[in-house]
């Protein structure tokens, strides 16, 4: 591609890239608690950090900010986010209300060939039970909740979706540090998988709803 090259956006291609990168270091470091809740944020700081561009670094801390794991506060400065409990029960609010669409479309619209994607991205789940890794186990189960929305076929509610899943992954990494994960965490979305392959809908929302339901309160305890 030559120097004049520009991606969809409007943006030169190599900017992009870069931005794109920036924007998934830095958030893979909030959610992992690399950077925790109230720390202070500058850019020439996260430049050096990261080696990379002061640009792109500015456009992932902009993209952070629309996720809520960044907040800025204009002419004062940058820090990470922090969620309340308000801000968190709304997220579930959200969780249920998306999720659960997601898996009754899903469980509509899947092939065979979905379903054998959604086995293999549930397989990866209960694998990570073997690496005796969270981190292994939260990256699975994000593939797996973008797999539900994928084999749905609904655009909008994939992006819905790709907005709260960090604040999710975010909680949980919290979670898991302070608590540990448990045996039944990696079988928590067997339920839903069987009802997609079933073609149950009304069985895939009611899996869903009630994964999400023993996430809320197993937070709960975090968030005392």
């Amino acid at each position: 591609m030559d120097n004049g090259a520009v991606a969809h956006n409007g943006h030169p291609a190599a900017e992009r890239s870069e931005a794109d990168q920036a924007y998934q270091r830095l958030q893979r470091m909030i959610i992992e608690l690399e950077l925790p809740p109230g720390t202070p944020l500058t850019e020439p700081t996260l430049v050096e950090r990261i080696g990379i561009g002061r640009t792109p670094v500015r456009e992932a801390l902009r993209r952070l900010a629309v996720e809520r794991l960044v907040t800025i506060f204009p002419r004062r400065g940058m820090v990470v986010g922090h969620l309340g409990l308000g801000e968190v029960q709304q997220l579930f609010e959200a969780r249920d209300t998306i999720e659960a669409e997601i898996a009754a479309l899903a469980a509509r619209r899947a092939s065979e060939r979905d379903d054998a994607l959604l086995a293999g991205l549930n397989g990866a789940v209960h694998r990570a039970q073997e690496e005796g890794s969270f981190v292994a186990f939260l990256e699975a189960d994000r593939r797996l909740h973008h797999g539900f929305a994928q084999v749905a076929r609904s655009l909008f509610l994939e992006e819905a979706l790709g907005r709260i899943l960090p604040l999710n992954a975010w909680l949980w990494h919290t979670h898991l540090v302070r608590y540990g994960i448990r045996d039944d965490d990696y079988a928590s979305h067997d339920a839903i998988v069987a009802a997609i392959a079933r073609r149950a809908p009304t069985e895939a929302r009611a899996a869903m709803v009630a994964h999400v339901d023993r996430s809320r309160e197993l937070l709960r305890v975090t968030l005392e």
